[in-house]
């Protein structure tokens, strides 16, 4: 706890469960609940990216918002836990310095594959299917990272 004056506020990590109304999962289940929360998270990026092929009017712009802001937090979450469980404590900086860099390099070629495949087919709506690619890459790259010998060879260093 950390006391600021008159006030005490306790440190909190944030879950998945924090951004996902009515979804009742708590740490410590096993790690193919934690994989499947990670699963619910990308699953719904694809649905939202697909949705968004097929939008057609400005509704559709404002629910497809609310959808993305109620997963976009909790997924940043998962993320961060995810690659601090893998992560040599001695290291932390270096890893994570590389992890922001990693981010960085995404905000570039996110915009460049889509203006590429946009100029490629003469249609906006054709490069968002590139950012579905992106995200089912990710899965299956995810479905095969073992947390526990991560999180072992981790604690080993």
């Amino acid at each position: 706890m950390q006391a600021v004056g008159t006030l005490v506020f306790r440190k909190r990590q944030r879950t998945f469960t924090d951004e996902v109304p009515g979804l009742t999962l708590d740490e410590g289940r096993p790690p193919q609940i934690q994989r499947s929360r990670r699963g619910i998270g990308l699953g719904t990026y694809v649905a939202a990216t697909l949705w968004a092929y097929w939008m057609e009017s400005t509704w559709e712009f404002y629910a497809l918002a609310v959808v993305i802001g109620l997963v976009q937090g909790g997924v940043q979450s998962l993320s961060r836990s995810l690659f601090a469980r893998i992560t040599p404590a001695a290291r932390a900086g270096e890893f994570f310095g590389f992890y922001n860099m990693l981010g960085k390099f995404a905000a570039v070629l996110g915009p460049l594959l889509m203006g590429s495949a946009a100029l490629a087919t003469g249609s906006s709506r054709a490069a968002v299917l590139v950012i579905v690619a992106l995200f089912v890459a990710g899965g299956i790259l995810l479905y095969f990272v073992d947390e526990r010998e991560g999180a072992r060879l981790a604690g080993e260093t």
